[in-house]
Parts: structure tokens; sequence; C-alpha cells
């Protein structure tokens, strides 16, 4: 709910820009990268959701297979280990890995773009998370490295 709440407040700004003629570019950068996706495969796993029942409702699904595998985290260490394993592959471009977050990520952007189009937020452009890679980056990485920072 934190994200829906800044996203309002900020599709009230945009539009109160707007009508004072102001020049807006409405951005959603949404965070679609990192271990959260490698605790939502080993919640999938564990609790054995088909594609087709993940296909029916799939927010749901996901949701509780990511609360799932931080519970087994909590009481067995071994299992964010696993999770970063998995980014890990995916950050790698496994390919299987690749084709099941791009599925994952269809299912959340289809039911966010409901939901905008429900309170009428529009956006003029999408940035995501994963188009900022660990070696996309790794220049950056190298300037503060050298600068100690």
């Amino acid at each position: 709910m934190g994200h829906l709440r800044s996203t309002i407040i900020g599709n009230f700004i945009s539009n109160l820009n707007i009508f004072l003629k102001n020049k807006v570019t409405r951005l959603n950068y949404l965070g679609d990268w990192g271990t959260q996706f490698g605790f939502i495969k080993l919640g999938v796993e564990d609790l054995q959701f088909t594609p087709e029942a993940i296909q029916k409702d799939p927010l749901k699904l996901l949701y509780q297979s990511y609360v799932h595998a931080n519970k087994l985290a909590e009481k067995n260490p071994e299992i964010l280990e696993k999770a970063r394993f998995e980014f890990l592959k995916l950050e790698q471009g496994n390919p299987e890995d690749l084709k099941f977050w791009r599925e994952y990520l269809s299912y959340t952007k289809r039911e966010l773009q409901d939901t905008y189009d429900r309170l009428g937020v529009s956006f003029d452009e999408y940035n995501y998370e994963s188009d900022y890679s660990a070696k996309d980056i790794q220049n950056v990485v190298d300037i503060l490295r050298t600068k100690r920072i």
C-alpha cells in the first residue's frame, strides 16, 4: 500500500502541475529485480504451484510463494542463500529463470495497470530496476571504488 500511496500523491502533483501549465513527465520506476525473485521461485517450487494455477490467480499465488519462502528463511538461513543464488542465476542471464521472471513480471504489470486505470493514474514512461543490472553499472561502481566512496 505504501507504493500505491506515493503513486496517488505523485498523480495529484502531476495533475496540479498540468493544470498550472507546467511541463510534466509522469515516470513510474518499478523494482522488478532482486532477491525477492529468488524467494518467489523457491516458494513456487516448495508449494508446488503449477504454471496453470499461477496463471489463474497470479498475484495471489506469487505473493503466497514470497511470504512462504520468507517464513522458511526465518527458520533456515540457507533459504536466504538459495534465494540469492536464484537471483544470481537470473542476473547472469539463465534463460529458464528469465522466462519465468518475464512471465511473473507481466502478471504484475497487468495488475498494476488495472489498478492505475481504476484510479485514473497514467504514466508517460516506465523504467525498471532490471534496466540497471550490476554488469551495466560496473563502470560507476569502479569509479566509486577508486574514489573510496
